[in-house]
């Protein structure tokens, strides 16, 4: 079970090259849908939205989570796709994850996760991530967008290697 999906819309960047997308596209748009439980926010299609999600965004804030919660650490950002809403993840035992309305300071939903669920939801978007754009232009994975999340894929799993041999 996946707590975020995506569809990825393709039409246009199956031909791109490189220079085209770093100076034209700069980066990868589509559908997104963040379940935790009965709550879901967004959509993974709509005939009126017309899938303008930057995944990259998302994907690297997972990536970042991921390594701030193997640090012991808080995460929130901002839910851009979602205007006033932030996500909020808090450290402990079992993940508190929070949506909240950034504007009025109130929770809109609240949801636990044990840690070992967020890792591997971590890996499992990274890599299907990295999957899908394969699927559709494998010269996209060599973008400086897709570079440098490549390196924050590598501190993450740098930190659970760390972990998992403590």
């Amino acid at each position: 079970m996946g707590y975020i999906e995506w569809v990825i819309i393709k039409d246009g960047l199956q031909e791109l090259s490189l220079k085209e997308y770093e100076e034209e596209w700069d980066t990868v748009y589509g559908y997104m849908v963040l379940k935790l439980g009965d709550y879901r926010l967004g959509y993974l299609e709509d005939e009126w939205y017309r899938g303008d999600i930057d995944l990259p965004y998302y994907i690297k804030r997972v990536v970042k989570c991921g390594t701030e919660m193997l640090q012991g650490n808080d995460y929130f950002f901002q839910l851009l796709d979602w205007n006033l809403l932030d996500l909020k993840i808090y450290y402990g035992k079992k993940i508190k994850i929070q949506v909240v309305h950034n504007q009025k300071n109130r929770i809109e939903f609240e949801y636990y996760i044990s840690f070992e669920d967020l890792i591997n939801e971590v890996q499992r978007v990274y890599k299907r991530y990295i999957e899908d754009i394969k699927n559709i232009n494998p010269i996209i994975l060599t973008t400086r967008e897709m570079r440098l999340m490549d390196e924050d894929y590598k501190i993450f799993m740098e930190k659970l290697i760390h972990r998992r041999k403590k």
